[in-house]
């Protein structure tokens, strides 16, 4: 696959537990040039799936919860305010610069399970940062856990261990960039 995007920055924003009690690093918003290469990649393969809802704001996926573990909502408001400190400290943390996109087909999303990966470079400059909708899309969904019954979302199951460690038997893929050791993407799961 070939595109024109550049080369861009993420930036971490928000530290914060997502919905079935998933710890989640979520950036600033897509860069335009990330933006762009989501499309080509819509473009280049039209059977594939619509992008999954939690794809459309850039995240890190850090812990999940066991398949039999359930929050209670003191733990929540215990790793909500540690969240909250930790947080304070990635103001200070610089952006990280997106020089490549893995395109992955994979068995399981914690990528644990990976079937095949093609690497596009990304261009040098013309990085043009992230759209304010884009902005404004990442710090809905984290202001949701503000709201007095956002615990519920939080406690609820699904997405534990299992879900991101077991087999998607009919495959999936998507595109990452790799952070740190870790990926950040988005999925289209062929199930």
């Amino acid at each position: 696959m070939a595109t024109t995007a550049s080369q861009c920055q993420l930036t971490p924003a928000y530290l914060f537990i997502s919905w079935q009690g998933v710890l989640t690093l979520a950036y600033k918003g897509w860069p335009e040039a990330l933006e762009q290469c989501k499309i080509v990649l819509g473009n280049v393969y039209p059977s594939l799936p619509a992008e999954n809802p939690g794809a459309k704001w850039p995240k890190t996926t850090l812990g999940c919860l066991r398949n039999t573990a359930r929050l209670t909502s003191v733990q929540f408001g215990q790793l909500k305010q540690l969240c909250e400190e930790v947080q304070r400290q990635l103001i200070a943390v610089d952006s990280v610069m997106v020089e490549a996109v893995d395109l992955v087909v994979y068995e399981s999303r914690s990528l644990e399970v990976v079937l095949g990966t093609q690497q596009v470079r990304l261009d040098v400059g013309g990085d043009v940062g992230v759209r304010p909708e884009a902005v404004a899309a990442v710090d809905k969904v984290v202001r949701e856990w503000d709201a007095e019954d956002y615990w519920f979302h939080a406690s609820k199951d699904g997405n534990r261990l299992g879900h991101y460690r077991g087999m998607i038997y009919d495959r999936g893929g998507g595109g990452c960039v790799d952070v740190c050791g870790g990926s950040i993407g988005y999925n289209y799961s062929f199930v």
